[in-house]
């Protein structure tokens, strides 16, 4: 790999210093800073610009010239950990799959233009992500679905949605990964490599 970053090594350092986070923002920091504590001889940086001609925008961050995307949706919960107190608020899975996808679609734009190694990373205690629907029927978001072993490619789009369809170059399977269990509330991550 690239740079020699295991995503899985680090997330397992991680965990033992934190379980859980109270932001998005909180968890980045936290990656970068276990990152750059792992591997010292890499530059890591965070809020990175790129410019593809037609598209601007910031990744995540760097490590290297692996490019790094991150989400944290949260279900409400109050959680405590060291004597740290964590509120945790609910987001919806709806939107959070669709932006997730779209930081995968980033990506995969970047590393045609680049010689880069995207990785797309979620951390959620919002089961919902990681399994199949209740309801036994198609969703409106049924194409941006990450339930464990569930498989995306190809153009991904809502039923009746004024969202824009998503185009993924790779075949990438959902594979969910345990990370914590705190105050009896599980969290996991999934990781793609782009």
């Amino acid at each position: 790999m690239k740079d020699g970053i295991q995503i899985h090594n680090i997330m397992t350092s991680l965990v033992r210093k934190r379980p859980c986070y109270h932001s998005e923002d909180d968890f980045k920091h936290s990656l970068a800073w276990e990152i750059h504590s792992i591997y010292d001889n890499l530059p890591v940086r965070l809020e990175v610009p790129f410019d593809l001609g037609d598209k601007r925008g910031y990744v995540d961050g760097t490590v290297g010239s692996t490019y790094i995307e991150v989400k944290y949706p949260t279900m409400t919960s109050v959680l405590n950990h060291r004597d740290e107190t964590y509120h945790l608020r609910d987001c919806s899975a709806n939107p959070m799959r669709y932006q997730f996808w779209k930081d995968v679609e980033r990506l995969e734009r970047l590393k045609e233009h680049m010689n880069i190694r995207g990785l797309a990373i979620m951390l959620t205690n919002y089961h919902r992500l990681w399994r199949p629907s209740r309801w036994g029927k198609p969703t409106a978001d049924e194409e941006f679905r990450m339930e464990d072993g569930s498989i995306r490619k190809g153009t991904l789009q809502y039923a009746n949605s004024s969202y824009e369809p998503i185009h993924l170059q790779g075949v990438y399977e959902c594979k969910w990964h345990p990370y914590s269990r705190i105050g009896g509330v599980e969290f996991r991550y999934l990781v793609l490599e782009v």
